[in-house]
């Protein structure tokens, strides 16, 4: 079976005391516990990990003087899933354990690391930066169904929804939705989508809380989502900096969630697709999107998956490849990049990349990542401008991308509002596309993953991401 770890609770001691730390992820019904003999802490982490955290054991040593012996430690047995790929070991060198840290959502930890003391001051990072909605909205699920569209009353936010499902083989599908808005000071609810909501369920957010994300685990149908609950704040928008998360409904199983969250943008209503009486796919109507019309062509290739900046840079490909990280000079900023695809089946591949630097206004470029860079097209943003982001269509592999100049602004950063788009390069086929932004943060490097000498996947390293480490595991 395919383990990962989705969830994770720290353990201290604290003078003679133990002390449970927050639990992150949801408690499992038989959690496994790992925990040190009197007189031993924490001190390594030695782990399987990829696109999830799929397995570890921890090293404990004895305690000395308020410092850790590596010289006198054991191991604890392992957890998770056991697998012949590389091990990554965190930490020994006898620096105390203070903390942990990790990725993923109140719900599901899909990355667990060390915090050892000194590193306090580590910043997860702040609430993602404001990503254009775009006119259409994402829906959950890429079964080419009729669309619908459920836009709430003037003046409304969605505050929640009732769900039904219904068993698919081993899984769920969400075969009727009817959405709940708050408008002024009452609550109401919006029309019925699907035959019945018999047995169905309800997400709610509590009082001065509107829906401000979505969660969700879908492949052709949307099998279960979360919602995201913001702040409403007095101006009518929310602030993602005051957000809680709701329960889990409907299928839970181990695919990859994809997350689709506003700025703050209101959601005004429901989208998704039906045949017949039951819907298949599901997703959410931002404020701004009141003008998308299901009834128009809606091919997967027009739908658009925003990825918030983080601590670690986004990749377009999810093919479990050695990462590599390419950053620019001193002071440069990309601009451009060329890059080398290759026909695989129907689709293409991007195989070869060189970036495209300004450094104090001369133009240099970046080493050749890839053994080969010949026939390759090259992009590159006008004078005054720079790359501010990327949007790629990208399963396994990255088949082809489009990056986004943005005006560089005096003190060096970037005005996403003034941009323009370059021309699309590599394959342009029927699938969703996913966007990557700093929202004016400049972009330092590229990163990606490589087999052997040909690249697989591509994205952009932004400034504050410098010490992500390709070594380490994503």
């Amino acid at each position: 079976p395919w383990d990962t770890i989705n969830a994770v609770r720290p353990i201290y001691r604290v003078g003679d005391k133990e002390e449970f730390g927050a639990q992150r992820g949801q408690r499992p019904a038989k959690p496994i516990t790992r925990k040190a003999k009197d007189g031993y802490a924490v001190g390594a982490l030695t782990c399987v990990s990829g696109l999830n955290f799929d397995g570890f054991y921890l090293t404990f040593m004895r305690v000395k003087d308020g410092k850790l012996d590596p010289k006198d430690s054991y191991e604890s047995d392992w957890v998770g899933q056991i697998t012949d790929k590389e091990r990554t070991r965190l930490g020994g060198d006898g620096t105390p354990v203070v903390g942990i840290t990790g990725r993923g959502t109140e719900r599901e930890v899909n990355g667990l690391g060390l915090l050892l003391k000194g590193q306090q001051e580590f910043d997860v990072g702040g609430p993602p930066k404001p990503e254009d909605r775009g006119k259409i909205p994402y829906v959950f699920g890429s079964i080419r169904d009729p669309l619908f569209k459920s836009a709430g009353p003037a003046g409304g936010v969605l505050i929640g929804l009732e769900a039904k499902f219904t068993k698919f083989g081993d899984r769920d599908i969400v075969r009727a939705v009817r959405p709940i808005y708050r408008v002024g000071e009452k609550e109401q609810d919006g029309p019925l989508t699907g035959a019945d909501l018999t047995g169905g369920v309800k997400l709610k957010a509590k009082d001065g809380y509107a829906v401000g994300g979505m969660s969700a685990k879908a492949d052709w149908w949307c099998h279960g989502f979360s919602l995201t609950y913001l702040k409403l704040k007095g101006d009518g928008t929310l602030d993602p900096k005051d957000a809680y998360e709701s329960e889990w409904v409907g299928w839970d199983g181990p695919i990859e969630i994809a997350r689709h969250t506003g700025d703050g943008t209101p959601v005004v209503g429901l989208v998704g697709k039906i045949v017949g009486r039951e819907t298949t796919a599901l997703g959410l109507l931002f404020k701004g999107q009141e003008a998308f019309d299901p009834s128009a062509p809606f091919w997967e290739e027009r739908q658009l998956r925003s990825e918030p900046l983080g601590k670690d840079p986004y990749i377009l490909g999810s093919i479990r490849d050695p990462l590599f990280k390419s950053a620019g000079p001193a002071g440069g900023i990309l601009i451009g990049l060329e890059a080398r695809f290759v026909k695989f089946g129907d689709h293409q591949i991007v195989r070869g990349v060189r970036p495209i630097y300004r450094v104090a206004g001369k133009e240099e470029l970046g080493d050749p990542i890839g053994d080969d860079v010949t026939g390759a097209v090259t992009l590159k943003a006008k004078d005054g401008y720079a790359v501010g982001a990327i949007t790629g269509k990208a399963k396994a592999w990255c088949h082809g991308f489009s990056v986004t100049y943005m005006k560089v602004k005096p003190d060096g950063t970037l005005d996403p509002k003034d941009a323009y788009e370059s021309e699309w390069v590599g394959w342009n086929g029927s699938m969703a596309m996913t966007r990557t932004s700093g929202g004016g943060t400049p972009v330092v490097g590229l990163v990606g993953k490589i087999a052997g000498t040909e690249t697989t996947a591509l994205g952009l390293l932004f400034k504050g991401q410098e010490a992500f480490d390709p070594a380490g595991g994503r």
